[in-house]
């Protein structure tokens, strides 16, 4: 070997040694970089995520299920005014007593209704006041011959607002005569041995508002029996109140106790979400589509993985003689003269790898290149 073709291999085996250390500093620095960025995502991701479960947590509060009661009491009063009559020097006579029906002007009736709850709530109530007209068979009272009602307050709807309790107070005055009149006209007409009397009712109907945590839908009556078509000595007042006492089940309640920490938890979770879209997406990079070079080099390995063996350590250039192959099957056939194992280095992840054979103080070097694949398309 003259002069000029050890100068020649000398530059050539320096090219290879400078270019080989280069692609090794700069993949280094590029995967130090990505690892740092990813890193960096990574604890920003949790730091807010963490950061917002625990303010959301901090500004909520669960209230477990109670038993929640309330209280319903009544009283029922009427007055029975009097026609003029020289006997009674009242105008009015109380209830509990026995009255005469030829001089029953007027029955005005007191009804007086209260609710109480064991803490504030927001409620709906609708209440009505109806007179039942009812003839019945005066063997069997529950053999209904006629019956009908009368609108004496119309429905009337009312709300408390965190509040505990709710009041009804309501006069109503029932013209004796009227009624009487028709229930007589009727028996009469029909020649009928007939029990007549006006039932009043006060009903009821009160339903919980969305704000509260328990469900309420309940019926309440006050009655009043008025007997009709009868003689003096045998009219008398019969009366049923409300009073009771209920409970009912408060469900859980998951209640926001501080607005501010509510706010903050939800925009700290935005941001770990968006650095967690970051994170994701720097993850994904990392599955990079596999490349014809990448096909290339998976099917040598497959195909020759007897004669390949992978290494960590980059072949030693300085000092050595490098032979550049052109083409790996050229590769093959040092192989098989030498009857030496072929070695496989990455310089550079889905870019760059060496396959080659050490011999004394050569080097039989194959480089491919992923951008030798994409010239030749």
């Amino acid at each position: 070997m003259n002069k000029k073709d050890s100068d020649i291999i000398g530059s050539t085996n320096n090219n290879i040694h400078l270019d080989l250390e280069n692609n090794k500093e700069k993949h280094k620095n590029n995967n130090s970089k990505f690892t740092k960025k990813l890193l960096f995502f990574d604890f920003l991701m949790l730091i807010f995520i963490f950061a917002g479960v625990f303010l959301i947590r901090k500004s909520l509060s669960l209230n477990s299920a109670q038993n929640i009661t309330f209280k319903e009491s009544s009283n029922l009063n009427y007055n029975v005014k009097l026609k003029a009559n020289e006997f009674y020097e009242d105008e009015s006579l109380g209830k509990g007593r026995v009255y005469i029906a030829s001089l029953i002007d007027k029955v005005d009736i007191n009804f007086n209704y209260l609710f109480e709850v064991d803490r504030n709530s927001y409620l709906n109530f609708e209440y009505d006041i109806i007179g039942k007209l009812v003839i019945t068979d005066n063997n069997d009272n529950s053999k209904i011959i006629f019956d009908k009602e009368y609108t004496l307050l119309k429905n009337t709807k009312e709300e408390i607002n965190n509040s505990n309790y709710y009041k009804i107070n309501k006069d109503i005055s029932i013209d004796y005569d009227y009624y009487n009149s028709l229930a007589n006209k009727f028996r009469i007409k029909y020649g009928l041995d007939a029990a007549c009397n006006l039932i009043v009712y006060l009903n009821i109907h009160k339903t919980n508002d969305n704000k509260n945590r328990y469900i309420l839908n309940d019926n309440s009556a006050m009655s009043l029996t008025i007997p009709l078509s009868k003689k003096a000595i045998n009219i008398t007042m019969d009366y049923k109140e409300v009073n009771k006492t209920s409970k009912l089940i408060r469900e859980k309640e998951l209640k926001v106790n501080s607005k501010l920490k509510m706010t903050l938890g939800i925009i700290s979770m935005i941001l770990g979400l968006f650095f967690a879209y970051k994170y994701i997406k720097m993850l994904l990079k990392l599955r990079v589509k596999r490349s014809k070079y990448d096909k290339y080099i998976r099917r040598i390995l497959n195909e020759y993985d007897r004669l390949i063996v992978e290494t960590s350590t980059p072949p030693t250039l300085k000092g050595n003689n490098i032979i550049k192959i052109k083409k790996f099957q050229e590769l093959l056939d040092v192989r098989d003269n030498l009857r030496l194992p072929i070695k496989y280095y990455i310089i550079s992840n889905h870019k760059e790898s060496y396959f080659y054979i050490t011999h004394d103080d050569e080097i039989y070097l194959y480089a491919a290149k992923s951008s030798d694949f994409d010239q030749n398309g």
